[in-house]
């Protein structure tokens, strides 16, 4: 059963993971969940690996930290004098497995919270870091060897995933602010920027919806684009959105007023936690 969940959810998996390097024969490596919440009551959970290449591979589990920026793309993060991260919280076994091809391991991830721990989201990236197999010295060409030199460059692949681990009751909200018709490029979508600006003190993941709210000759309520899965950490004070408007030009918005929503999915909300509106001339 394990198995059948696993090829069924994998295409998700394999796409939605971070990727930290580039891809080796010894890198495919797919991984679900491909985010970890861990709060209330939980203390411990597992995730899945599945080597879906074609060679046997070994992987290294640990912890690496990562921010993201305004852009949404996570960098390194060097941790702080006394900053608590999920890392110091959780403990991971096995710290590294080997997969023959298809194979598929479970890393079991358990929370173990130090007494007086302070409210608040602490987050880690889980990072499967490939590791490359060893081979023999390269051979130096006979003639004259005292002037050759031989280097072998190994790419290393990883995939990484955010843990969370959230300690009481935390409150989020976003705004949205900014939102503006970018000047088309050639063979591209229109496209809508905002800022997505975040308060509060848990981070939040969930869904844009662009809409035609009134105005112009596009019927009311069609929906020019959606885009699941879009998160925020709170750690992040703001970030800038692109969102493709499929199917219509500018002359088709013209006179036409906006809705742009976003849906909280993490934590679930029933109505959306943030709506703006652009009125185009």
């Amino acid at each position: 059963m394990r198995r059948l969940l696993f090829a069924l959810l994998l295409p998700l998996a394999s796409l939605s993971a971070q990727a930290q390097s580039g891809s080796t024969a010894n890198g495919d490596l797919a991984v679900l969940p491909v985010r970890v919440t861990l709060e209330g009551r939980s203390r411990a959970t597992e995730i899945m690996l599945r080597n879906a290449g074609k060679q046997a591979a070994t992987y290294r589990i640990l912890f690496t930290e990562m921010e993201m920026g305004p852009d949404g793309q996570l960098k390194p993060h060097d941790k702080q004098p006394g900053e608590i991260t999920a890392s110091d919280l959780i403990r991971i076994s096995p710290r590294q497995v080997t997969l023959q091809p298809g194979e598929i391991q479970t890393v079991r991830l358990q929370v173990r919270k130090p007494e007086n721990l302070p409210d608040g989201e602490y987050r880690s990236h889980l990072l499967m870091e490939a590791i490359p197999p060893t081979h023999a010295p390269s051979a130096l060409p006979d003639d004259n060897p005292q002037h050759s030199v031989s280097l072998d460059v190994t790419t290393i692949m990883g995939i990484s995933i955010p843990v969370i681990v959230r300690q009481g009751s935390l409150a989020a909200k976003v705004t949205l602010q900014e939102a503006r018709l970018e000047p088309p490029q050639q063979g591209a979508p229109l496209d809508l920027s905002l800022k997505m600006v975040q308060a509060g003190q848990r981070s939040v993941r969930g869904v844009f919806q662009v809409s035609v709210d009134s105005g112009g000759h596009l019927k009311p309520g069609k929906v020019l684009a959606e885009e699941p899965g879009i998160p925020i950490y709170h750690n992040t004070p703001f970030r800038t959105i692109h969102l493709g408007l499929e199917g219509v030009s500018a002359q088709d918005l013209q006179g036409t007023r906006l809705k742009v929503s976003y849906r909280m999915t993490e934590p679930q909300e029933e109505k959306p936690s943030s709506v703006t509106y652009l009125k185009l001339p």
